[in-house]
């Protein structure tokens, strides 16, 4: 199990990844466009990078509970406040999901976060769990942008991070989101310092397209 210690884009943040595209969904990767992926340049662009995500990958689809094992050793000494589940790949299971949850569930002391696009393994999730087998430490934002729809059934469940095309068009998209009733900001750009995605609420983000 490798874990990242953060990149040019988090900051000083830990973060767990996996492969790209392979753990995504069909429908994310059919509309957010395989060239405009920051996590693939950097899977392909980097050795060391391509060997650890994959390690971690085959760990995530065939063997969970060496996973776990590591992740419960990793954090019983880890000591930061915030922790990033996958700034490349996603939930690829049930199990999986299931897996962080009780990690998140037994290091109450740490907040973790994830963006997901695998909103049908999330909602069967739900359905078999419950929503409230996620502990508080444990926020999943929806990634939306255009092409790619959310389920209503989970989107007033989670937060969303939506992505504006054009700067200019942020504060019309904000007020469009209040109106709609929705608690929204506009992404700063350092994660190190703001940490609102991390903050255990309800609460959207507009990330501007670079």
């Amino acid at each position: 199990m490798k874990i990242s210690k953060g990149n040019s884009k988090l900051g000083k943040i830990a973060n767990f990844n996996i492969t790209p595209l392979r753990t995504c969904s069909p429908e994310a990767c059919n509309t957010c466009g395989k060239n405009g992926c920051y996590a693939l340049k950097a899977y392909r662009q980097y050795p060391a990078v391509r060997t650890a995500w994959d390690e971690n990958t085959e760990l995530a689809i065939n063997d969970i509970p060496t996973l776990y094992q590591d992740l419960r050793k990793y954090f019983t000494t880890f000591k930061g406040k915030i922790f990033r589940i996958h700034s490349a790949g996603d939930f690829v299971s049930i199990d999986y999901l299931k897996m962080w949850a009780d990690i998140a569930f037994e290091f109450k002391n740490i907040n973790f976060m994830a963006y997901t696009k695998q909103f049908k393994i999330l909602q069967y999730f739900i359905d078999i769990y419950g929503r409230n087998y996620m502990t508080r430490n444990f926020k999943i934002i929806l990634s939306s942008w255009t092409g790619l729809d959310i389920p209503s059934e989970l989107s007033y469940k989670f937060s969303i991070a939506w992505l504006c095309e054009d700067g200019q068009n942020a504060p019309v998209m904000v007020y469009n989101l209040k109106k709609a009733g929705r608690s929204v900001r506009i992404c700063g750009g350092d994660c190190t310092v703001c940490k609102y995605c991390y903050e255990p609420t309800g609460l959207d983000v507009i990330f501007i397209k670079h």
